[in-house]
């Protein structure tokens, strides 16, 4: 058998002396193997059992076997183990697996956790083929839905049906719209539809139930629940609804019959004696009442609060239960893990406020309650929370803003614009706060103190506003010659402005006036660093030491000191004194983190950051040292959660804001990352910054007429900015418009030549029409440029697309030898020898398999190989491994259902060659010896 294959398949064969080498490198575990063929073969037989057990072996052997997780993965979803298959399909992804395999299952185990705002962020329908996406389409718009997103959940739900229509769920899904928006007549309507379409689905009957009940048709949608109940006696929900509207009806002997009911089906189910409790009240019956609802605590008390993660609802229900018996500690527990789940519940937030005050947690209330701000849900009850929350903050004047209103009633008078304007800084409106300060020192320089102009000067000279600095510094020092902060701050802007011995006269002179005055010394230290005058700069901090053992910033500048020389660890060493004088430095400790990860300490990087962000909750730059070292580990989820709370942080303060949306983008949070760029703007309108950021995220989330609008709008005050220009080529490229795209690239290359635009330009002129000259134009340009990678892989790929195998041969040599860590030149290269010189391309695709091992392409390549030299146990573990994450392959499913013919899997063959003879675009070289295998398959 295995002589046959490797005659049939290529008449070259690898020499024998090879095959030790191949099987060193990521060989299998052979027993693993075959429990997961065996697996697989008990899956499909509906032996959920025995795959799974089967699974736990190959698991138990090869902990990183691909395939036995992303089976797992669904297995666990169909046995209602939502938390588990979650993370068995996360593990997967993180492994590498083809989102093709795993987005599905994945986003319907997020849905049932109450992990909406993840499959909001990562689904994206159309990135998979056209017949896999309504179900994508349902499960995002389930997710919108759930987070109030009523306008996306209606275009989600119509895009499955456009594609499907008679998508059951996405019926009964459309329906529930207008049912949230609060329009139930047509809701009650649509939910008539979905019951005519589908007579025996339980959820439509629900939601005309829910359509009904909100109507006030109490009696009419106790029936509908009813009817719910009886297609689907296991789910509580229509049971609950029923009673719900019997009780709202004042058919309260009836709710609690039917709820009597519902505690013998469903013992364990806490809303029921909780709503017995409502209707016992109802009818006068409070000792009866009391017993329903210790009974309903009864259920829930002993649940660890962890085990309802997967059940927002019960969450909920938890933190009313325990606010009512006076257990404020697990109340706030509770509704904290509620919100965490993405619910947008504003009752919520406000309980959530009102429980964070009662623990002494002011912070955590006005967090809470500003999203509500942000939201525009804010009432009359949340402003009064916030104003309690500044208040228990001893933030008075903030609570009396938000109490009275004072500062919107009196007009005038510079204490109270003093006020106002450092309010406005230190709520990081810095704009709009410097520009209420310079007002005032302007305006009432002769009724203010110094120290307010000091201060306005100060933050002047922080946001980069030098000229007025100056100007208000200077005029403090005609009032009062010898004021040391002031001389002090007139010597720190000439060193900003680069007049070093200007700077240094000053300095001297004001340490000649007081020796002893340590900024100024602070600063001296600082200029002999930037001039390189290192040994003059330590000798002076070291003094400062010995008069101060403590002197954090004498610390400070002695560790930045160090890190100027490159001496890492020497810098770490002073870093580290810092946090042990003060472990809530928040600046130094950044900084100490940083030089971790430069240290490649990252272990102390991640323990030292979130020390410091457990410490200091409030710190805008802690978390986002947190989310840098999240994203350096690949941990993309929490990165995300710590970047939304950074940029609520953030405030209005603009700066931070970019800072936290360029982090949001990389972590691909792109709806975070427009909602922080979009409150940048409101506060900057002008910030080209921010526009060019926002339509790059734009770009990046589908949205071509925003990003190309706003790209525009950079252009027009920086026509020769290259980053715009090119993203604006970019968007042409995508919506076809290949000669603007030519145009745009040009200019780009105008401002400055790079390979990556010569690429970009070459592949747009190409798409254009104009194949031949752009071919010519990028082969006179890798000619001159001879070592840039970038623009050798893009000549050698057209060479190897034409067919002219030895010039890209010539061209994948030169660059592998150009970039020797590149792996898909190796591969390309062992692809392109592998008919004319077998030793040369094991040996390239061996090495591209040591760079990148999880590669799919590559994963092909060596399991194919491994395959023809009759090594089929190897080779099929890697072809697996290369499905499992390139599901959508064609070529990579027939190679697995080749093999597996060969290993007498005849069943899993023929359902793995069917795949790929779907999949097949063209005539690919393989078609006809696919055909040939499945006629001769049973």
């Amino acid at each position: 058998m295995k002589a046959r294959i490797a005659k049939r398949i290529r008449a070259s064969i690898l020499p024998t002396l090879l095959l030790t080498a191949s099987i060193t490198v990521g060989a299998a575990d052979a027993l693993s193997i075959r429990y997961y063929e065996d697996a697989v073969s008990r899956f499909n037989g509906g032996d959920l059992d025995g795959a799974e057990v089967q699974l736990k072996n190959a698991l138990s052997r090869d902990p990183g076997q691909l395939s036995a997780r992303i089976l797992m993965g669904r297995i666990l979803l169909q046995r209602g183990q939502a938390l588990a298959a979650e993370e068995e399909l996360t593990m997967a992804n993180k492994l590498g697996a083809d989102p093709l395999l795993t987005a599905l299952p994945l986003a319907k185990a997020r849905n049932a956790l109450g992990r909406f705002k993840t499959n909001i962020e990562t689904l994206i329908p159309t990135a998979f083929p056209v017949h896999e996406q309504p179900e994508i389409w349902v499960e995002l718009a389930l997710a919108r839905l759930a987070t109030d997103d009523l306008d996306g959940a209606e275009i989600a739900f119509k895009q499955a049906l456009a594609i499907e229509p008679l998508h059951a769920t996405a019926t009964i899904g459309l329906a529930r719209v207008p049912l949230e928006r609060g329009e139930f007549t047509v809701a009650e309507q649509m939910a008539a539809l979905a019951t005519a379409n589908a007579p025996d689905d339980p959820q439509a009957w629900f939601v005309k139930a829910s359509a009904l009940h909100a109507q006030g048709r109490n009696i009419d949608a106790a029936a509908a629940y009813a009817r719910a109940k009886a297609l689907d006696p296991a789910d509580s929900a229509a049971a609950l609804g029923e009673a719900a509207a019997l009780l709202d009806a004042g058919e309260a002997e009836r709710a609690i019959a039917a709820l009597a009911a519902l505690r013998e089906s469903h013992p364990w189910t806490p809303e029921a004696p909780y709503l017995q409790a409502r209707a016992y009240q109802q009818l006068g019956r409070d000792a009866d009442a009391r017993s329903a609802l210790d009974a309903a605590a009864e259920i829930l008390d002993p649940t660890p609060l962890r085990d309802l993660q997967s059940n927002p609802v019960m969450l909920r229900l938890a933190s009313v239960l325990a606010l009512e018996k006076g257990q404020l500690e697990r109340a706030y527990q509770a509704v904290s893990a509620y919100l965490q789940t993405g619910s947008n519940d504003v009752d919520a937030h406000k309980l959530f406020a009102r429980i964070a005050l009662a623990v002494d947690k002011p912070a955590e209330a006005r967090r809470a309650l500003v999203s509500l701000v942000s939201a525009g849900k804010a009432d009359a009850e949340v402003i009064g929370l916030l104003g309690d929350a500044s208040a228990k903050s001893h933030d008075f004047v903030t609570a009396e803003s938000y109490y009275r209103e004072a500062l919107s009633r009196y007009q005038g008078g510079p204490a109270l614009a003093g006020r106002l304007g450092v309010l406005q800084y230190r709520q990081g409106q810095h704009a709009a706060g410097l520009q209420t300060l310079q007002g005032l020192v302007r305006d009432h320089v002769d009724e203010i103190t110094l120290g307010t102009s000091l201060y306005t000067a100060m933050l002047s000279f922080a946001e980069g506003d030098h000229a007025t600095a100056r100007e208000i510094t200077l005029r403090i020092l005609q009032r009062e010659p010898d004021n040391l902060p002031a001389r002090n701050l007139d010597a720190a802007l000439a060193i900003a402005d680069g007049n070093y011995d200007d700077a240094r006269g000053k300095l001297d002179a004001l340490l000649q006036l007081d020796p002893s005055f340590r900024p100024a010394r602070y600063n001296l230290a600082k200029l002999n660093v930037i001039e390189k005058r290192y040994r003059e700069a330590e000798g002076m901090l070291r003094q400062m030491l010995v008069e101060h053992g403590e002197d954090q910033r004498a610390l400070l500048e002695l560790a930045r000191l160090e890190g100027a020389r490159g001496d890492r660890r020497g810098a770490i060493g002073y870093y580290e004194k810092i946090r042990q004088i003060n472990p809530k430095a928040v600046g130094p400790i950044v900084e100490l983190v940083d030089m971790y990860i430069a240290d490649g300490r990252r272990a102390d990087a991640a323990s030292t950051i979130e020390g410091l962000v457990r410490s200091q909750a409030d710190s805008f730059p802690a978390h986002v040292a947190l989310a840098r070292v999240q994203l350096s580990d690949g941990r993309l989820d929490e990165a995300r959660a710590t970047l939304q709370k950074a940029s609520t942080l953030a405030g209005y303060d603009t700066r931070q804001l970019l800072q936290a949306a360029l982090l949001q983008r990389a972590a691909a949070a792109y709806d975070d990352a427009v909602w922080t760029l979009s409150k940048l703007l409101e506060e900057q309108p002008d910030s080209l910054d921010a526009k060019r950021a926002l339509a790059d995220v734009q770009l990046r989330r589908g949205a071509f007429g925003e990003a190309k609008q706003l790209a525009e709008q950079v252009l027009q005050v920086a026509p020769d900015d290259l980053y715009t220009l090119t993203l604006r080529g970019d968007i042409h490229s995508i919506e076809g418009e290949h000669d603007r795209a030519v145009e745009m690239y040009q200019r780009a290359l105008a401002v400055e030549p790079r390979a990556l635009l010569v690429v970009s330009l070459y592949r747009a002129r190409t798409l254009a029409g104009h194949g031949d000259a752009a071919l010519e134009e990028l082969k006179r340009w890798v000619d001159a440029h001879p070592d840039q990678p970038e623009t050798l892989r893009a000549l050698a790929e057209r060479y190897h697309q034409l067919g002219r195998t030895e010039e890209a041969v010539s061209l994948y040599q030169r660059l592998v030898e150009t970039a020797p860590n590149d792996a898909l030149a190796f591969n390309n290269l062992a692809e392109l020898l592998v008919g004319t010189d077998s030793e040369r391309a094991f040996k390239a695709a061996r090495r591209a398999y040591e760079l990148q091992p999880d590669n799919p392409a590559i994963l092909d390549t060596i399991g194919w190989a491994l395959v023809q030299i009759g090594d089929l146990d190897q080779g099929i573990a890697h072809l697996r491994n290369a499905v499992a994450r390139n599901g959508g392959s064609a070529a990579i499913r027939y190679h697995l259902g080749a093999a597996l013919e060969e290993y007498g899997s005849r069943a899993e063959a023929r359902r793995q060659l069917e795949q790929a003879l779907k999949l097949a675009q063209g005539q690919p070289a393989w078609l006809a010896d696919a055909r040939t295998r499945l006629e001769r398959l049973p």
